[in-house]
């Protein structure tokens, strides 16, 4: 599988999405360690851009001992994105990365979420030329895109509501591929243990 999508409005949005997940993970790694480490992308001084930070927030909260960079606090944006890439690169050398991002895209698909297998390119939509990042990302679809300089209007005329329920849904997808992938992985090494 390298691909699920999910309506942030479905009860079992988390789950599959969270499922697939930890499938790329184990296609993409085996044998990893965990957790992942977690990036993710964005800035709060958008509505539409703080889906990454939101994530960021509620993941270092609920788990602190995560490698979580892009918060609120201290977000990842086109700034600070090369330099946080190498930080991570060597201080997590090994690791997996998951991507956050937000995305624009027609009003079909507003209000879904992808996850898929290999890199985000952040600031693609708004013709940034930013550093790929992640092994696997997540990407929330938060608003309506044209693919004109209008989008960065529309980004900060997204409403905030719609992005702290894909932000919730997306914190539970991550914790559920990453708790499987720790289930897998001890038994997959108990497995070993008793061969």
């Amino acid at each position: 599988m390298h691909e699920a999508r999910s309506f942030y409005g479905d009860p079992r949005a988390a789950q599959d999405l969270g499922r697939a997940l930890r499938q790329i993970l184990l296609e993409t790694v085996p044998g990893l360690s965990f957790p992942p480490v977690v990036a993710c992308i964005g800035t709060d001084r958008a509505t539409g851009d703080s889906l990454g930070p939101l994530v960021g927030t509620f993941l270092r909260e609920r788990h602190p001992d995560w490698p979580v960079y892009g918060t609120l606090a201290e977000p990842l944006h086109a700034f600070n994105l090369p330099e946080t890439l190498e930080i991570i690169r060597t201080k997590h050398a090994g690791r997996p990365i998951v991507a956050v991002d937000s995305a624009l895209g027609t009003s079909e698909s507003v209000g879904n979420i992808c996850v898929r297998r290999g890199s985000c390119r952040p600031g693609l939509g708004i013709n940034k030329n930013l550093p790929p990042i992640g092994d696997a990302h997540l990407v929330g679809v938060i608003n309506v895109g044209t693919g004109h300089a209008l989008d960065l209007i529309t980004l900060q005329n997204t409403r905030l509501y719609l992005v702290w329920r894909m932000a919730e849904v997306i914190v539970e997808a991550i914790e559920i591929g990453v708790g499987e992938q720790k289930q897998a992985g001890m038994e997959a090494a108990a497995s070993a243990i008793a061969d």
